[in-house]
């Protein structure tokens, strides 16, 4: 296994697994944002005031973060970006 970087906004990850890596890239714009503001652990809430958005939606772009990355909550999600 190897070592891969990727951003998400301005922030630099790095990640132990190539499916993750490529599963990131694969997000829409905002969902890269919203997993951007995840990780800065921001509630839905916040995320859909900064963004000038519904809760539901951000609810909705989260679902679709964690099915794409193969994640099933936040905690994971965060666990399996965070750089060691």
């Amino acid at each position: 296994m190897r070592a891969s970087h990727f951003t998400v906004g301005s922030e630099e990850y790095v990640v132990l697994s190539d499916d993750l890596v490529k599963s990131v890239q694969v997000l829409t714009p905002a969902e890269q944002t919203v997993l951007k503001l995840v990780l800065e652990a921001r509630s839905n809430r916040d995320i859909a005031k900064q963004r000038g958005t519904s809760e539901r939606t951000v609810a909705n772009q989260l679902a679709s973060i964690f099915r794409k990355t193969g994640t099933r909550s936040r905690a994971e999600l965060v666990a399996r970006l965070r750089a060691p």
